[in-house]
Formats: C-alpha cells, sequence, structure tokens
C-alpha cells in the first residue's frame, strides 16, 4: 500500500477542518470555500501523481512478446499468458491477432516464468523462465521478449530397463526439459540455475507409469524436441543408483540425462545400469626399474569411500594391501621418495569400470591401460617406478600446505634437500588497499605488496617453511613465491619460479551461525541512511527502497569441516513467500569454496553520493553500503531483493543449514531468520 506523505496529509488535514467551519453566508465565505476547494483539488493530485511514481518504482517493467506456433496447420491465436511472480500466478490476459502480448508492471531484477497455455488445447502448454532487468526508479521501460514458441503436442511411450537382467524400472521419477530460459535477459548465472531448477520440478512435463500397458507416458511437443531426466538418487543418500548405460557421468550426480533432445524420438526403449559398490581385496606389488620387489614410503587411495586411505604392507608377500570398498572409481597414488642416493619417482594408479561380463577391471597405471581379471575376488597389480640417482635429479614440489590464519606458516615440500637463495622467497599479499576521501571524492588503491617474512628448512631440508614476522590480515589473500632453490643433492641452484595459490587467512576462533548477516548493501539501516553526507559534506541521496540481498560470514572456518545454506524462504513487507532455492556449499572439507554466489568481499561504508575513483583497477567486490563494520567477509548472494527491515514493515531472509565441525561426524541442521539490514 502507498505510504502518503505526512506533510501532505496534515495540510489535507488542515484544509478539511478549514472547509467545516461554520462561517457567514456572504461573498468572503463563498470564496473561501472555493480555495479551500482549490487546494484540496491540488493536494489530492500531488498525492496521485506521488502515488503513481511509487506504483512505478515498484512495478517498472512491461515485457513484450510474440506467442508463435512451429507446427504447420496449428494456431496459437487462442493463447493465453500467465505470469508467476513471487510465488504468486498472475493472470495476463490473451494475445491480439498477431500473437503479440503485453505484460505490464513487472518489478525489476526479478526471476519469473511465464506460462503460455491454449484455451482449446491446440498446443501443448509452454514456460518461459525469464529475470526482468534492472531498471530506472522514475519512468516505465519496456522489453521485448520477441517469439515464444509453441508446438502440437504428442505422448510419447517408452519403457526403462535395467541393463543385464533386462528387469523393467517402474517407479522412476521422469520429466522433461521443457522450461525455456531466455539468455538474453540480465540475471547471476546460479541463481538463474536454482531457479530453473526449482520451477523445472514442479511445472515440467512428467512421465507416469501406465501398469496396464506396461510404459511410461509423457506429453512432449512434437516440433520442440527436448530431452528427458531421471532421478538417480533414488534413495537420498548422494549417490547415483542408476545410470545411463556407456554413457559417462557422475557419482555423486542427484539427476542424470535419460536421453537428449536430438536423440529422443530414435528409440522407444532406454536401459540404465546399477551403481553398484564396488567390494575386493587389493594386492599391489611394487618394482624398481630392474624388477626388484621394493617397499615405499606409503600408498594412498583416493575414492575409497568406505575403507581405508592407506594400503598396508603385507610383510610376508611384499604387496601392499587395501579392502577396496567404493562406488565409482579408485585411485592410487604412490608419492616419490629417496633411499640411499636414489630417487623413486612417483606413480598413479587408476582402477576404472568393472566388466561384469568377463569379471575384470580397466586400470591404468601411469598412462598406460590395461584389463585385469579379478581372481577370488582379489585385484593383483603390479607397478613399475622409475628412478634417478639424487643427484642428477632437478627440484620439484611435491606438495604445499598454505597460511590459514594470521599467525599460521606454509609450508613447501620437495623431492630432494633445498637451501634457500637470499631474496628468493617472498611472501605476498595478493592485493593490499588503501582507500583516502575528501571533499566527495574516494581513492581506491589496489596493489600487491611483499610482506616481511622469515624461511627455514628442516624434515633432512626437503621442507621449506615461511613464516611472516606479523599477524596477517584477516579476510585478505596470501601467495609464496619461491624463484631460486639450491639443490643441496646435485650442488645446483635452479630457478624454480613456483607460486602457491592465493589463500584467504581467517581469525583463529570458532565459527558460530550467529554471526551470519542478511544485509541488502542499500546505504541504509532500518531504513534511514547511514551515513547523511558524503566526504564532501553535501547531503546523501535519501532514496529507500527493496535492493538485493546477502548474506555475510566473517572469516572464521578453520574448525568448520562443512558447511552449506540453502535459502527457502523471505518476508517481504511482512508477507511470507516461499523460495527454495538450490542449497550453496561454503566449507567443503575444511576448505573454503568461491564461487558465483560465494565471494570475498570487502565493505567500506560510503555515501550513496561518494564519487569513487580506481586509478590503477580494482580486481575483487568492495561494498559501499551495507551496515557491517569496514572489513573483509565472505558473501553469499540470494538474488532476493528486499526492503530494510523495521518495526513498521517485516523483512528478512530464511534459510537452513548443514554444518559440520572438524573431528565430528554429527551434521548438525536447521533453519534460520534474519532480518534484513
Amino acid at each position: 500500500m502507498f505510504k502518503y506523505s505526512k506533510v501532505a496529509l496534515g495540510i489535507a488535514t488542515c484544509f478539511a477542518l478549514t472547509g467545516c467551519l461554520e462561517v457567514e453566508d456572504n461573498d468572503d465565505s463563498k470564496k473561501l470555500a472555493e480555495q479551500v476547494e482549490q487546494q484540496n483539488s491540488i493536494i489530492q493530485e500531488q498525492l496521485d501523481l506521488a502515488k503513481q511514481q511509487h506504483e512505478i518504482t515498484q512495478a517498472p517493467i512491461t515485457l513484450t512478446g510474440k506467442v508463435v506456433s512451429v507446427s504447420e496447420g496449428v494456431s496459437a491465436s487462442d493463447a493465453t499468458i500467465s505470469v508467476l511472480l513471487n510465488g504468486q500466478w498472475r493472470e495476463s490476459g490473451s494475445v491480439d491477432e498477431q500473437g503479440q502480448f503485453s505484460v505490464a508492471k513487472l518489478p525489476a531484477g526479478h526471476e519469473l516464468l511465464i506460462k503460455v497455455a491454449s484455451a482449446s488445447d491446440a498446443f501443448v502448454t509452454r514456460y518461459f523462465a525469464v529475470s526482468t532487468p534492472y531498471s530506472s526508479i522514475t519512468r516505465e521501460e519496456s522489453f521485448d521478449l520477441l517469439d515464444l514458441e509453441v508446438s502440437a503436442g504428442y505422448t510419447k511411450e517408452f519403457t526403462v530397463q535395467e541393463s543385464g537382467t533386462g528387469e523393467g524400472l517402474k517407479t522412476l521419477s521422469i520429466w522433461a526439459a521443457d522450461i525455456v530460459a531466455d539468455d538474453t535477459m540480465v540475471g547471476s548465472t546460479r541463481t538463474r540455475e536454482a531457479y530453473l531448477e526449482r520451477m523445472t520440478k514442479e511445472y515440467s512435463q512428467k512421465a507416469v507409469f501406465n501398469e496396464e500397458k506396461g510404459v511410461y507416458q509423457i506429453t512432449l511437443a512434437k516440433d520442440l524436441p527436448s530431452s528427458l531426466h531421471y532421478q538417480a538418487d533414488i534413495n537420498a543418500d548422494k549417490i547415483a543408483d542408476y545410470r545411463p548405460e556407456f554413457a559417462p557421468f557422475n557419482f555423486d550426480a542427484d539427476t542424470m540425462t535419460l536421453v537428449s533432445a536430438d536423440n529422443v524420438t530414435d528409440t522407444d526403449n532406454f536401459y540404465l545400469e546399477p551403481v553398484k559398490q564396488q567390494t575386493y581385496k587389493l594386492a599391489l606389488t611394487v618394482l624398481n626399474s630392474e624388477g626388484n620387489v621394493i617397499e615405499v614410503d606409503r600408498i594412498v587411495a583416493q575414492g575409497n569411500d568406505m575403507g581405508a586411505k592407506f594400503a598396508t604392507l603385507n610383510a610376508e608377500t611384499m604387496q601392499y594391501e587395501l579392502d577396496a570398498k567404493y562406488f565409482g572409481q579408485l585411485t592410487l597414488q604412490i608419492p616419490s621418495f629417496i633411499k640411499g642416493d636414489v630417487v623413486f619417482n612417483g606413480s598413479t594408479v587408476n582402477i576404472q569400470s568393472y566388466d561384469e561380463q568377463n569379471g575384470s577391471y580397466g586400470v591404468e597405471i601411469n598412462g598406460n591401460y590395461n584389463r585385469v581379471d579379478l581372481v577370488d575376488n582379489t585385484l593383483n597389480l603390479v607397478v613399475k617406478v622409475s628412478d634417478t640417482l639424487v643427484e642428477e635429479t632437478t627440484v620439484s614440489v611435491l606438495n604445499t600446505k598454505n597460511m590459514h590464519t594470521a599467525k599460521d606458516h606454509a609450508a613447501i615440500y620437495f623431492n630432494v634437500p633445498v637451501a634457500v637463495v637470499a631474496d628468493s622467497v617472498e611472501l605476498e599479499k595478493v592485493q593490499d588497499i588503501t582507500v583516502s576521501s575528501v571533499n566527495g571524492l574516494t581513492t581506491i588503491v589496489a596493489q600487491p605488496v611483499t610482506i616481511a617474512a622469515s624461511t627455514s628448512t628442516d624434515l633432512n631440508n626437503t621442507r621449506l617453511k615461511v613464516t611472516p614476522d606479523a599477524p596477517l590480515e584477516v579476510g585478505s589473500l596470501y601467495s609464496v613465491k619461491v624463484n631460486k632453490l639450491q639443490n643441496l643433492a646435485s650442488g645446483e641452484t635452479e630457478s624454480i619460479n613456483y607460486s602457491t595459490v592465493n589463500t584467504v587467512v581467517q581469525a583463529d576462533t570458532d565459527f558460530s551461525l550467529d554471526s551470519i548477516i542478511a544485509d541488502n548493501d542499500n546505504y541504509r539501516k532500518n531504513d534511514e541512511l547511514i551515513l547523511a553526507k558524503n566526504s564532501g559534506g553535501q547531503d546523501s541521496w535519501d532514496h529507500s527502497g527493496s535492493s538485493n540481498v546477502s548474506l555475510y560470514l566473517p572469516f572464521n572456518f578453520t574448525n568448520v569441516e562443512k558447511l552449506s545454506i540453502q535459502v527457502t524462504g523471505y518476508t517481504s513487507n511482512g508477507e511470507q513467500i516461499d523460495y527454495n532455492n538450490g542449497a550453496i556449499t561454503l566449507v567443503d572439507q575444511g576448505d573454503i569454496r568461491f564461487s558465483y554466489d560465494t565471494r570475498l568481499v570487502h565493505t567500506y561504508q560510503l555515501a550513496n553520493n561518494e564519487q569513487i575513483d580506481n586509478p590503477n583497477g580494482y580486481f575483487g567486490t568492495m561494498e559501499h553500503g551495507t551496515t557491517l563494520e569496514n572489513g573483509r567477509y565472505m558473501r553469499l548472494a540470494t538474488g532476493i531483493y528486499l526492503a530494510d527491515n523495521t518495526d513498521q514493515s517485516a523483512n528478512a531472509i530464511t534459510f537452513t543449514y548443514k554444518l559440520q565441525l572438524k573431528g565430528d561426524k554429527t551434521i548438525k541442521s536447521g533453519t534460520m531468520a534474519l532480518p534484513v539490514q
């Protein structure tokens, strides 16, 4: 509802009271009454204009387009248009004789779904997902969606059988990927993917199994083919239960493609392979270049989901044994190691798909592929590792440990003993930011700087440690650069030009869910300006309204093993709306995950009319309108536009979370609702 100006209401009330006073019935009183009526009329016109401008501000977008039938002999003349906005369907009328339509009064920067249906069922109902663009707040804008194509429909009947057994699979969830996304509209990639996923689950054409005929049936567009997909993870254990036959796939995929759009009409019989846990005993023999059995430092099993991480040496057989229990593929890593004056190079073993017909596994050893039989449920493998003399070996990096907290150190592991060459190792702060404001102009300078640090070596000079002389800045990115090292085995100085990955430094405190803040970055708090004036003393622009809400988290994930957040709804001006966005992972296996939605941002409060100059460029995300203290945070963008939460108007974000702390197998879950700052 439009909120009238308190001043205008006061004036209107004043004149209304004046008009009700008892006055003498003479010419003066008539003139006064006319003046009062004139003033009331002017005030009402001003209020109506203000209300109109407010409505434009809230819904300035008009979408236009044309419904076109691509099926010969099928007309789209009786097409009707509906729009799904914020969970509510809005009927928007029919098309004209040329198929043209117009949908007005839509909000800017919103995801919405357009439904095109036929009153006579001449064509299959089709859905189009669009994202309205950002717009000026003072005028209406129109955007053309061009042609929305529709087609006559047909019923496709098909079977899905288990590969090998031929058993019919009757309870699968199967749907058509028939919701069209308009890529010309402006929108966040990850946000749109989540929106499309949610809309597809609810509004796409679904297959139904016909028990009498023993087939699945689904209505598809005859002249606009779409791919078919199915729910691969049936028992919700985050591992696929059925995979496409003879096709690449991911074992942790929730959904998979049954058939592509290009091939949807080619066949009516589909086959899926059951995904089974691989369980067997692995026995690995390691040979040197002369064919003699040798011991290695360790053998690491990657992907052995339900088994041990390291193989153990059987002293009698001199084989490394491992109880393999996994889904998908198993990788064995033998790190390089030194024995006496010989350096043994590392090896990699990839154990791939199992062939039930001949009872063998596909095995790739150092790039060479063969099939190896499974005998008495044991897979026997032989790996030969190459070797060179220590003095002939050049320096290479085996592993790194990055700095995670302000007082932490970095470590780099090498294949041979090394010594540091003067001025060849440096610790770099990737972006050191300085901000200066004067006379309404803020200058932001971002540049890499070298941080004072000391170096040392240990573990027989195979580990280089880099320790900063002073605590590092939390939320900043750091990297270690190594230009030259002396190879103590050969005595040569080598240029290795190695840099560690950029790593964000975190606070050495435990993570708390209470530290999460929802902020819309609109330069306001409780709908009041945060900064009334800019650095030049000029009044800030006093514009109220909705803005994109993000969740902000401080960098203190050192005790977190895994953290994911899923936005499930929001409250807009007191109205609760379901949202059901996809879950976003922020921390996985103890590592921070940056993506389209999760970014490192630098907050620095400025007035909304402050001019900003970046003389050497700033290649990060800097936000000036949040309520947060100046610093660095992890930001999770929601794509939801809300105003500030106030006593008069409730605005909040609701999300579920899953949190696992390091050393604890328990995954805590719950729901939180945060007011928008």
